[in-house]
């Protein structure tokens, strides 16, 4: 039987609370570092942030699009241009693919969709409060194990993978 690999995560925000996501899908135990105490982890943080169609078909892998676009407006082109009218970019998404889109939300519909997930996920533990000031990472000789330090220099680990 496999051994169930064991694997850190810095950070609660998107990229990484999206990855921890998958890989506990996928068997992994995953336990989250996040420097925002637990208390003030629900306050409102952030703006507006653009979904472009690939972390749309991510969301959608999660099981988290619908509630995701309900929050939502959808963006079909992005047009960009200078002060003086000269176009920068000029990107109609259904030029690729028709049914694409991108999606325009505030950043916190989000955090809150991917971190209620997380919390809901058996394969996941999120430790609050710990600031990740570095990591040791194993080398070929294996004289260190993986594991994230804190501000205060403790360890917490061993990971598989970080």
């Amino acid at each position: 039987m496999m051994k169930r690999p064991i694997i850190g995560v810095v950070g609660l925000g998107t990229a990484g609370t999206a990855a921890a996501l998958l890989l506990a899908r996928r068997g992994a135990r995953v336990r989250i570092f996040e420097k925002t105490p637990k208390e003030k982890i629900e306050q409102p943080a952030g703006a507006g942030i653009g979904i472009q169609p690939i972390g749309l078909t991510v969301l959608k892998r999660l099981g988290l699009l619908e509630p995701v676009l309900v929050h939502g407006h959808r963006i079909d082109r992005l047009h960009s241009v200078t002060e003086t009218g000269t176009t920068v970019l000029d990107l109609a998404y259904a030029d690729f693919r028709p049914e694409l889109f991108g999606v325009g939300l505030h950043r916190e519909v989000l955090f809150h969709a991917l971190h209620g997930a997380a919390k809901a996920e058996e394969n996941i533990e999120i430790e609050y409060g710990v600031d990740a000031a570095g990591l040791e990472c194993a080398g070929a000789d294996g004289a260190v194990e993986n594991a994230v330090l804190n501000s205060s220099g403790e360890r917490h680990g061993p990971f598989d993978l970080l």
